[in-house]
């Protein structure tokens, strides 16, 4: 700052730090724009916390100056989530308008099926769940004498539960 001359160029200096370069611009947009796009839910994670990862993700957006249509920040938001959450995504699309409702009146809508969606986790692991998965296989045999586990994968859409009407 000693080597500027006038106030106009301590301001200049002083925005360039602040601001970073144009490099440094690009890179916070490539950045935060992957985020965006490689946006998903963890299995089982709670509809609060996917909200709040979202949410901090537009804000970093918002700050650095980023903006999509609404339309595209509600439909990463709604196809992010996990399969169980179909019908009542469904739902969304021909209850709320895409184009006008934010993403925090998408979660206020989806929110009060959350009970639901966790009591459908709940029956999945309970229906799939194979009560001899953590036995290992104990014979003597010639041909292999390691240990081996049964699992069962719960994240399979079961379409008889997901589309069941009586928990609308």
């Amino acid at each position: 700052m000693d080597a500027c001359t006038s106030a106009k160029d301590i301001w200049k200096r002083v925005e360039r730090l602040m601001r970073g370069t144009i490099q440094n611009k690009v890179d916070r947009e490539t950045h935060f724009t992957n985020e965006f796009d490689q946006f998903v839910t963890e299995p089982g994670e709670a509809l609060i916390s996917v909200y709040n990862r979202f949410a901090q993700l537009m804000n970093d957006l918002e700050r650095n100056d980023m903006h999509f249509p609404i339309v595209t920040i509600n439909t990463k938001f709604l196809n992010s989530l996990q399969p169980e959450w179909l019908k009542y995504v469904t739902q969304v699309r021909l209850a709320k308008s895409l184009k006008v409702d934010t993403f925090d009146d998408l979660f206020d809508y989806l929110y009060q099926f959350e009970k639901l969606v966790n009591t459908s986790r709940a029956n999945k692991l309970e229906k799939y769940h194979d009560p001899l998965a953590l036995i290992a296989h104990t014979g003597s045999s010639s041909r292999n004498t390691s240990s081996y586990y049964v699992t069962h994968p719960a994240s399979v859409v079961d379409y008889d539960d997901e589309y069941q009407q009586d928990d609308i």
